[in-house]
């Protein structure tokens, strides 16, 4: 058993190593935006984004707000397009939140699985928002509101609806 397991974690390490050498570093390519059917989802008074974890029983939701990329500010959508390339299990997603009196943008893959694989203030600074002298993740978790999704590459993985429909 422990060799099939073994073996599995080795191809799908291999699958994603032969994906990210297939893209070519030369030009970033969009790999898909949102539809009109996606941004229907702004409309629903039901509909809430997951964050893909929690942190001791703090779990946020946050609103939905579905933004195509020509609307999102512009130094965040290359970073957004290399997510996407790197991620062909489509699990990447955009976030904002108010945490310390400032907005606060987090791009979150599967693929890059750290938590908040990349975090950017409002101007495009990459900044830490826990960690030594800033305080823990459940500091941030607990002390952050006004959670957004602004876009990602599939809703059906990140958007759900309350029991009310």
């Amino acid at each position: 058993m422990k060799k099939l397991i073994l073996f599995s974690c080795f191809v799908f390490a291999l699958t994603l190593a032969l994906t990210a050498c297939s893209n070519s570093d030369d030009e970033i390519v969009t790999k898909s935006d949102l539809t009109s059917e996606d941004l229907a989802w702004n409309n629903r008074k039901d509909a809430k984004a997951r964050l893909p974890y929690g942190v001791n029983g703090i779990m946020q939701t946050a609103s939905v707000s579905l933004t195509p990329k020509s609307g999102l500010p512009a130094w965040i959508v290359p970073i957004v397009n290399q997510f996407e390339k790197d991620d062909p299990m489509k699990y990447t997603a955009l976030f904002s939140c108010q945490w310390d009196g400032r907005t606060v943008y987090f791009i979150y893959s599967l693929i890059q699985s750290s938590l908040f694989s990349e975090t950017y203030d409002i101007s495009g600074e990459k900044i830490q928002v826990w960690g030594e002298g800033i305080g823990t993740m459940e500091d941030f978790m607990r002390t952050s509101t006004d959670w957004k999704l602004l876009y990602c590459t599939d809703v059906s993985k990140w958007i759900v609806t309350t029991l009310g429909e």
